[in-house]
């Protein structure tokens, strides 16, 4: 019997195989069947025909959201990669943790400091990007 990830990789081939058939005209799919029961609903992307394209590379936010609503799926709704650095993320000890964390904001702010300096530049010199 086939593993979840093999019966998704052969559905992507199908897919695929349509979509280079009508190469003019995006194959489109649903990710749940059915009207969107609640209009307010956060997901309600989720009850639209869509481009498979589009829908294969879904946004990790709603693959989590499925994933916990759906306990049995394969990395709680992430891809491998993403879930092997949540599972390391979470083996680190706390104080680690907040050291990457610490690092990543100064980081960030050095970065946007020096993008700072390159606007000041280009208005100093009278161009713009």
């Amino acid at each position: 019997m086939p593993t979840n990830a093999e019966k998704i990789q052969a559905q992507r081939h199908y897919l695929d195989m349509l979509q280079a058939r009508y190469n003019k005209t995006p194959v489109l799919i649903k990710i749940r069947e059915g009207g969107n029961p609640d209009p307010e609903n956060i997901e309600m992307e989720l009850y639209k025909w869509l481009p498979y394209r589009d829908v294969w590379t879904l946004a990790k936010s709603i693959r989590s959201r499925i994933g916990a609503e759906y306990p049995n799926l394969p990395y709680g709704g992430l891809t491998r990669r993403e879930y092997a650095g949540k599972k390391a993320w979470e083996d680190k000890p706390e104080e680690e943790r907040e050291k990457i964390i610490e690092k990543g904001k100064k980081s960030l702010k050095a970065l946007h400091s020096q993008n700072q300096n390159d606007k000041l530049m280009v208005m100093f010199r009278g161009g713009s990007k």
